[in-house]
């Protein structure tokens, strides 16, 4: 695994058969963390401070309707059902650099937010048909 600080990481839970999208300040110490919850695959780890928060709230607004909650504190929020389409948006996402149009979390911003969500949830809907 590459060092890392902090950033935002996509992994692949294999005994939920889910994905977890989170962030961390620190990703190398945070998948160790993981190793004693049971067997992950990381997809894709992607490096920043900048707007951390708001970049990881981006994400999880972007794949909002696969969300799903478990009763497990560690998951929290964080744990989402997606297919190849869903898991390749958030590899390019992050591979390209998340352009955040705006951070911050004031109602105002996570409406704003949500509408750059919307944006990115159409245009995969159109590269899917």
């Amino acid at each position: 695994m590459t060092v890392m600080g902090a950033g935002l990481y996509l992994i692949y839970l294999k005994t939920l058969g889910r994905y977890k999208l989170g962030m961390s300040s620190n990703v190398n110490r945070r998948l160790r963390e993981y190793k004693s919850y049971g067997p992950f695959v990381l997809v894709v780890a992607y490096k920043t401070k900048n707007y951390l928060r708001a970049k990881e709230a981006l994400l999880h607004e972007v794949f909002a309707e696969k969300r799903r909650s478990f009763p497990l504190k560690w998951l929290k929020h964080e744990c989402f059902d997606l297919d190849t389409a869903d898991v390749q948006l958030c590899r390019e996402l992050m591979e390209r650099g998340i352009n955040l149009v705006f951070g911050g979390s004031s109602p105002r911003i996570k409406a704003l937010r949500k509408q750059q969500a919307f944006s990115i949830r159409a245009k995969l809907l159109k590269t899917q048909h």
